[in-house]
């Protein structure tokens, strides 16, 4: 399977990579595993509980919930309840901020939601789809959720805004203290590449019209190449989201905290060219021809979702669509088959939410009543927790709670995806890289750049030096050596957001015994790189992990060589 997290390096074309490593100390021989590490940390499993009417079930204890692992009961070791906050209200809920009909004007944050534990603080990724975008529902639906966000989300939380046109772009880091309206009312002056697929539909459908009136079915075979060329463009754009989707949320996997993405889009075809193929069916008959058409990667990016616990949240941008005439909406199918094409415009958005515990609004006129939905769910929720089991790892596992009280309603995401230690670390380095705020250093691990050099084919090699302190490494004895194990990952991201892979390589550790009665330990652990980077700003993210005392350092720095490319 091809790992989304590569696929934007790839277009580099290798102007991103690891070039070169010398490892300034390493063992005279080999030596015996110094033992293996296990471990226990408990699987959290977030679940929202809701009444008949909606409003978050509250008091619940771990006898009243049952939670199972493929089916099979696992005792639950804990739950963390987090009780709804008063500015939620129904009746603040019930419009968006400042709507005229709103029954009682939105209350200030609640002191409490201050006091949020930084483990349980939310990191909401809001995700504009701009490639499967209109303008005119992008602005009304931007205009109405931004006051929400404004209001709604809790001191401590943190909002992020990205656009995704032909690549991922960061219009709000997550550390970024300005107002979240102001931010989303920049993303309105641009242009959305939907404009660009919609000329493209309609052109596909006139012309095999055209041909029909013209010919009839004679013309059978050029219209089927018509509508084959427009599916597979279509896929190609649906795929890129679905891609660049997949690759946030693995970025987003090695963030603390708990994690929601609100994907903003007027919704992705599961089936390219569906309109077209059952335009040919009604004018010279046939067969829809079977295909699973996007559901492989769809798949994919809601097993991502899992493994990064990362709750989506999907909203149909386009607002109520009008069922009118076939005359009426342009050249497109009759009434008849425009049903069956807007559902599987909209089953993809759909079954992200569902699959990961989150929710979606399709076709409505008030987008902000997702966003107080989604407000919601980050005010009251129950965090169940269970150990994991021998066996566990290596595949996915389908995941069931069920509350033990009539007339409630259950949301979580459906799946547990154990993720092995190696898949954490990577996380955290592609945190710390895509989104800063992550960096820890335990180790006190330093990063030196050196001067960098240019290159005949315009890039430049830049010489790195990582230097670990003796004194904060777990180091185990043995006769008149000193020995330990490091893990060191690196990975690099250009201006534009494209992102190498992370590059892990081992550090043995193997240092003289400190004379007896000596506490100062001078020594130090290098490692240098050589990185060859594209000419403008570029982040470096570095984990350094001591495989013997489990301590993890990340580190980050942003490095600007040559003249940026024009």
């Amino acid at each position: 399977m091809r790992d989304p997290r590569c696929a934007s390096a790839a277009a580099l074309a290798l102007l991103l990579v690891v070039a070169g490593v010398a490892r300034a100390q390493a063992p005279a021989t080999a030596s015996a595993p110094f033992g293996e590490s296990v471990d226990v940390e408990l699987i959290e499993v977030e679940v929202f509980v809701a009444d008949a009417h909606g409003q978050p079930v509250t008091g619940l204890t771990a006898g009243d919930f049952m939670l199972k692992v493929d089916r099979e009961a696992r005792p639950i070791a804990s739950l963390y309840e987090s009780n709804p906050r008063a500015e939620l209200s129904p009746a603040t809920l019930s419009t968006a901020p400042g709507d005229p009909t709103a029954s009682a004007p939105a209350l200030p944050a609640s002191p409490a939601s201050t006091s949020t534990p930084p483990q349980r603080q939310l990191s909401l990724v809001v995700l504009l789809d701009e490639l499967h975008m209109q303008p005119g529902g992008r602005k009304r639906t931007l205009d109405r959720i931004a006051p929400m966000l404004e209001e709604r989300v809790a001191a401590g939380d943190k909002v992020m805004i990205a656009t995704y046109g032909r690549s991922l772009q960061v219009r709000r880091p997550f550390e970024a203290t300005g107002p979240i309206a102001a931010d989303l009312a920049q993303v309105h002056k641009r242009p959305t590449g939907g404009v660009h697929g919609e000329i493209q539909r309609r052109q596909t459908l006139s012309q095999i019209r055209d041909l029909y009136a013209s010919r009839g079915c004679q013309a059978l075979d050029e219209m089927r190449a018509i509508a084959s060329t427009w599916a597979v463009d279509v896929e190609s754009e649906s795929l890129a989201t679905l891609e660049t989707l997949e690759s946030l949320l693995h970025g987003l996997g090695g963030r603390s905290g708990r994690k929601a993405l609100l994907l903003v889009s007027d919704g992705l075809s599961l089936t390219p060219g569906l309109e077209a193929e059952l335009l040919l069916i009604e004018l010279c008959g046939g067969r829809p021809t079977p295909s699973t058409g996007l559901v492989g990667p769809l798949s994919r990016v809601t097993r991502a979702a899992n493994a990064a616990q990362v709750t989506l949240y999907t909203l149909d941008s386009g607002g109520q669509r009008v069922l009118a005439s076939a005359v009426d909406a342009g050249p497109g199918l009759s009434m008849a088959n425009v049903g069956e094409v807007r559902a599987d415009s909209q089953d993809p958005g759909f079954a992200l939410a569902a699959d990961t515990g989150g929710k979606a609004l399709l076709e409505s006129n008030k987008p902000e009543l997702l966003v107080a939905d989604l407000a919601q769910d980050i005010a009251a929720f129950y965090s169940l927790a269970f150990a994991p089991r021998t066996g566990d790892a290596g595949r996915a596992h389908r995941i069931k709670v069920e509350v033990k009280r009539p007339g409630v309603r259950v949301r979580h995401r459906s799946a547990w995806d154990p993720q092995p230690p190696e898949a954490k670390l990577n996380g955290r380095v592609l945190a710390a890289l895509r989104f800063g705020g992550e960096e820890q250093n335990p180790l006190a691990a330093r990063l030196e750049v050196g001067a960098p050099k240019r290159e005949s084919d315009g890039n430049y090699t830049v010489p790195l030096r990582l230097l670990v302190p003796a004194t904060g490494l777990t180091l185990v004895p043995r006769g008149e050596r000193r020995q330990g194990s490091l893990r060191v990952l690196v990975a690099v991201q250009d201006g534009e957001g494209r992102t190498t892979p992370v590059r892990g390589l081992p550090l043995p550790v193997d240092l003289a015994a400190l004379p007896e009665g000596t506490t100062a330990d001078p020594a130090q652990v290098p490692l240098e790189l050589r990185l060859k980077l594209r000419a403008g700003r570029n982040v470096i993210a570095v984990a350094v992990h001591d495989e013997v005392g489990q301590d993890t350092s990340v580190v980050r720095r942003e490095v600007t060589v040559g003249a940026p490319a024009r």
